[in-house]
Parts: structure tokens; C-alpha cells; sequence
């Protein structure tokens, strides 16, 4: 047997292998979503960390003729969020520019897409997600908290 075709082999064991582990991936996250979706959390919130994430520099007209050098960062977010009329464990691609404000200070300017369902995003951004699953949960529970808290005080005011 060639090389190539022992190569070949060990390949398509492990495609197998991948698809099946996929498969399983794919049953924890419709799992995971409904059991959220079951507390009626209504809530949303935006983990910070990018999946699949690039940075790069990019020379972009600055409007006035000039040239300027950008740093670019871009990838996927893993959220909790509304997707169409449901709320849904979910991703979105991102990309954000760094820009000066009027003081000089770098900031991040973001350009987010729509959020898509966690389970139709790519197979690779769903892998990446799984590891931060449990931190998303533990980001809707802190953001919850917060909300209460902002109500409790806005009814404090009421009474006065």
C-alpha cells in the first residue's frame, strides 16, 4: 500500500470519527438551548471572547486624501439572544476596527451580524463554543443578578 493510500485511509477513519463526535456535539447544544430556553431567562448577553478569531492591520483612506494603518480583529461571539422570535444559544460574526477617539485613546469600533442559532453555525465555530458553554451560562446568571438589582433599585425610587 502507497503511502498516500494509507494516508487516505487514516483520513477517512477519522472524518468518520469527527462525524460522529459532531453528531453528539450537536445533541448537547440542542439540549442545552432548550433547557435554557425553559427557564424563560429572557435575557441576552454577549460573551467577549472571539472564535476563530483574525487580527491584521488594513490601510484604509482616512476621508481627507491619507492613508492610515487600522488594526482589524474579526470572528464569531458566542451569545444567549433572541434569533428571529426565539431565544436561542447563538453566534454572530463580528468585526471591529481600532479607531482614535477625540482624546487619542485606541478603541474598538464593532460591526455585528445577525445572530444565527448556535447549532447552524459552522462545524468549527460550534467546537470552538463548547469549551465556553458553561461560562455562557454562568454570564447569563451574573447578567440576570443585574438586572434584579437595577429593578429593585428603580422600585426603591418609585417609593419615595
Amino acid at each position: 500500500m502507497a503511502p498516500i493510500d494509507n494516508a487516505l485511509k487514516n483520513l477517512s477513519a477519522l472524518s468518520g470519527k469527527l462525524k460522529g463526535e459532531t453528531e453528539e456535539l450537536n445533541k448537547v447544544i440542542a439540549d442545552l438551548d432548550e433547557r435554557i430556553r425553559k427557564t424563560s431567562i429572557g435575557v441576552s448577553v454577549w460573551l467577549g471572547d472571539l472564535l476563530d478569531q483574525d487580527e491584521h492591520f488594513e490601510q484604509i483612506d482616512d476621508g481627507n486624501g491619507a492613508e492610515r494603518r487600522v488594526r482589524v480583529q474579526s470572528g464569531w461571539q458566542l451569545g444567549y439572544a433572541k434569533v428571529g422570535e426565539v431565544w436561542a444559544i447563538a453566534a454572530r460574526k463580528t468585526r471591529g476596527e481600532e479607531v482614535l477617539d477625540e482624546h487619542g485613546v485606541a478603541e474598538f469600533v464593532w460591526d455585528n451580524h445577525e445572530p444565527i442559532p448556535l447549532g447552524k453555525a459552522p462545524r468549527h465555530i460550534r467546537v470552538e463554543a463548547a469549551s465556553l458553554l458553561e461560562g455562557l451560562i454562568e454570564s447569563l446568571s451574573e447578567r440576570a443578578k443585574h438586572f434584579i438589582k437595577n429593578i429593585e433599585q428603580a422600585k426603591k425610587l418609585a417609593e419615595k
